[in-house]
Formats: C-alpha cells, structure tokens, sequence
C-alpha cells in the first residue's frame, strides 16, 4: 500500500489534481489518500482564500471512492486508529 497524507492547503495546487485525476484514470491499485481537512488555510479560514466544496463530489468524479471516516491530522494516535 503507498499513503499519502496531504492538507486542503495543497489541494489549492493544480498538480495535486492532475494527481489525483492521473492515479483515477490509471486506476492504480494499492494508493490511499489522507486529508487533513480542518477548514483552515495559511492564515484564514478556507473560505477566505480558495473554497474546495464540494471536496467529496469532486473526489468521486475524478473516479475515487471516498471514505468518511474523520481523523485528527495533528494527533498520531488518531492517524493510526484510523487504519484499525
């Protein structure tokens, strides 16, 4: 399995998009994606600097089953539980 951990702040870059759409298209097998989304940009709130709803829907057009499962990005323990 290869896991990638990324923020909301990263997802504002075109090339993580083309990323994720590459990895959908080619249907790689094995690839989990964890994002640590809190809503919180740099220095404001993401709807202050680039709003990424609907994130889910977006996601799951690009080809990508989505998980709802919610984890704390800043808390090892929660990041681990979450592969439980």
């Amino acid at each position: 399995m290869t896991y990638v951990m990324t923020g909301e702040v990263c997802l504002n870059e075109g090339q993580s998009w083309e990323a994720l759409m590459f990895a959908a298209k080619e249907k790689v097998k094995n690839l989990v994606l964890l994002i640590d989304y809190n809503k919180v940009q740099l220095d404001g709130t993401e709807d202050e600097i680039m709003p990424l709803e609907p994130l889910k829907e977006n996601l799951e057009s690009f080809g990508w089953l989505v998980n709802d499962a919610k984890y704390d990005g800043n808390n090892t323990e929660d990041i681990l539980a979450f592969f439980q």
